[in-house]
């Protein structure tokens, strides 16, 4: 009878380790496509450099460049330039831009993702935004995706947002990390000893007297 007890509490132990177990795997993030969520603010506005567009008089042709903050799956900050196109009837643009993120995609490390963009902007503000990964740097080498950003800023470039989208880890390869090794003294090579002198020939003679 105590040998079933002991089976039963045995079995009851195991059954309670893989029902532990079973989900921390399924909740592990292996390489792959995996969804990448968060929000964007832009809270100092730039003039951009205006001009008119030299294939349509009818629109202007700007360059613009700014910062942006991004939280969620990316946490940092990032830097972007590029050239926007303005109808000045209907108050509508569209661009092209390039954008470099610095900081942090949640689980995978801190490095810097370039973002190669284009953008649709309406009469009310309203701005649609597909940014393609092109490029990372550290940890973050090798990571591919397509983020969706949508939301609003005005002509300065001031404002805010939500992005979403689908980032890949299957393509990995983080940069190997270099670390600084302490310079360490050479040992001191001890002077060489004074040949020894030459020691004359002892003769006979020397003991005569």
């Amino acid at each position: 009878m105590a040998k079933t007890r002991v089976l039963v509490v045995l079995m009851s132990m195991v059954s309670l380790a893989v029902v532990g177990v079973v989900p921390q795997l399924a909740g592990a993030a292996g390489p792959g496509p995996q969804p990448a969520t968060g929000t964007y603010e832009t809270p100092i506005g730039r003039s951009p450099i205006v001009a008119p567009d030299p294939d349509d008089p009818t629109k202007l042709l700007a360059q613009t460049s700014n910062s942006t903050n991004f939280g969620g799956t990316f946490t940092g900050s990032t830097q972007y330039f590029g050239t926007v196109t303005y109808d000045p009837v209907t108050k509508e643009s569209e661009g092209n831009l390039v954008e470099v993120f610095t900081g942090t995609v949640a689980d995978l490390g801190a490095g810097t993702v370039t973002f190669k963009e284009h953008f649709t902007q309406d009469a009310t503000q309203l701005t649609l935004l597909d940014a393609a990964i092109v490029s990372a740097t550290g940890p973050l080498r090798g990571l591919t995706g397509l983020l969706h950003f949508e939301g609003r800023s005005d002509a300065y470039g001031v404002g805010a947002g939500t992005y979403s989208g689908t980032i890949d880890t299957s393509q990995l390869d983080p940069e190997p990390v270099t670390t600084n090794v302490p310079l360490t003294a050479s040992p001191t090579t001890p002077p060489a000893a004074p040949p020894a002198p030459a020691l004359a020939p002892v003769t006979p003679a020397a003991y005569t007297g």
